[in-house]
């Protein structure tokens, strides 16, 4: 069984307090603030590592996955 991270990170603007964590962990900086929220500001830099949903301390962001079987 994997798990497999497919799509882009969900950032619920409604759970989220403006710290920037997730700007600032960003690898590839694909995640930028805009005064207090955040926003994908480079979507096609995104690599879904999942660094933003780990900081965050509300969390407020999700990276969608799937689970899946590997063949042998």
């Amino acid at each position: 069984m994997y798990r497999k991270k497919q799509n882009l990170p969900v950032i619920h603007i409604d759970l989220c307090t403006g710290c920037g964590a997730c700007a600032a962990i960003c690898p590839t900086a694909a995640i930028a603030l805009q005064g207090d929220d955040p926003f994908l500001k480079a979507p096609e830099k995104c690599t879904c590592c999942a660094e933003c949903e780990e900081i965050c301390p509300v969390n407020a962001i999700s990276v969608p996955f799937t689970i899946g079987w590997a063949e042998k």
